[in-house]
């Protein structure tokens, strides 16, 4: 079944890189509304495929297989009509020779590094969680609410400021730059503070609220709980700090320190410490 549903769900990728792409162009030309509200309709196409069309399936869980590759397909096509409004529709075009191509080229191999970071830090992680009863499951659901905060507040601020900041660090404002800058992270700090803060305190209601139903028992409730307090080992304004100063040093160009910053707030080198 994994391999089937694995078939079925793999030309989400193909969607969902599209989907990045094209927000990517409307947020450098400032148009946040579309990019932000595209989830919306992944998440709708998920929820009905697993309310209508499972239901008709011999296996309920294909029918959330289709909707996440419905969901990503239509998370893409949403923000087509803005990329047209714009003139910024794409085509296929195969020409690695153009020096945007190379530039680009040159700046996404330390993010990719810095990516592969991320994606061996969880699967270390969730080997290690599958040591212990239900610890995967554990420890999905609670990333997923410290995610939460960070998702709707943290990474839409930073998403909005980046703009700003590649087009003054262009100009050569420093003094701008640093203004901007700092004000991203005074707002990141008034933002997450009090969300994190909240879920410390409030963690096992709120996960009580969320996933206790069906065969999640009060006993996965405390688990997940305790997960989500070990998960604040690192406080959550100060982990996602780095973050911002990342996209900062990618606004700047300066990829291959922005990637060393990645891999330290990762549990990489201390000796990256200044980062």
């Amino acid at each position: 079944m994994t391999t089937l549903l694995t078939q079925i769900m793999f030309p989400y990728l193909i969607f969902i890189s599209l989907a990045a792409l094209a927000m990517g162009i409307l947020n450098s030309m400032r148009a946040f509304a579309a990019p932000a509200f595209s989830p919306v309709f992944f998440n709708i196409f998920i929820i009905g495929c697993a309310l209508f069309l499972s239901p008709t399936m011999p296996e309920p869980i294909l029918g959330v297989a289709i909707g996440v590759v419905a969901g990503g397909a239509s998370q893409f096509a949403m923000q087509l009509p803005g990329l047209r409004l714009r003139g910024m529709l794409f085509g296929f075009r195969f020409a690695p020779g153009h020096p945007g191509v190379r530039r680009i080229g040159a700046l996404m191999v330390p993010s990719l590094l810095g990516l592969s970071v991320t994606q061996i830090n969880i699967t270390v992680s969730t080997i290690l969680a599958s040591f212990f009863a239900g610890g995967p499951t554990y420890l999905f659901y609670g990333m997923r609410l410290i995610q939460f905060p960070l998702g709707i507040l943290v990474w839409r601020l930073a998403t909005a400021i980046l703009p700003t900041l590649s087009a003054q660090a262009a100009r050569g404002a420093l003094d701008e730059l640093r203004t901007t800058l700092g004000f991203g992270l005074r707002m990141i700090l008034f933002i997450i503070l009090p969300a994190m803060f909240g879920l410390i305190l409030l963690r096992q209601p709120i996960v009580h609220l969320f996933f206790e139903h069906g065969t999640f028992t009060a006993h996965d409730t405390a688990e997940t709980a305790a997960a989500v307090l070990v998960l604040f080992r690192r406080p959550l304004g100060l982990w996602r700090r780095p973050h911002h100063r990342v996209r900062f040093l990618f606004a700047a160009r300066h990829a291959h320190t922005g990637h060393l910053c990645g891999d330290r707030r990762r549990g990489q080198p201390r000796l990256l410490a200044p980062c």
